[in-house]
């Protein structure tokens, strides 16, 4: 548990998109956190959406950023092409009030 409390995640901006970092290949399980996305949801002018290509890869953008999901998608591609056997899934997520849904449903 301390090993936890001592983690720092940090965003960091990649273009148009974002990317998070927590280390210890646990940025998918952010994904979980609905306080966090609730956070960055109510600074977003869109909608957001997220995927996590790899392990260690969690990325997400603002819907309203023009290019934007185009981007990220090109570097869940580029991930997901050199991630091996370290791959999650392309599939993207679009947030919502009450938690994560396949984009686009």
């Amino acid at each position: 548990m301390a090993k936890c409390q001592r983690m720092e995640m940090r965003v960091h901006a990649a273009g148009r998109t974002n990317m998070i970092t927590i280390g210890e290949n646990l940025e998918p399980s952010l994904l979980m956190v609905a306080g966090l996305w609730r956070s960055f949801a109510s600074q977003a002018q869109g909608r957001l959406v997220a995927a996590c290509p790899s392990r260690d890869v969690l990325v997400f953008c603002d819907m309203a950023i023009e290019r934007a999901l185009a981007e990220m998608r090109e570097g869940i591609a580029q991930v997901w092409a050199g991630a091996g056997n370290e791959r999650i899934s392309q599939t993207l997520l679009e947030w919502r009030e009450d938690g994560w849904l396949p984009f686009g449903e």
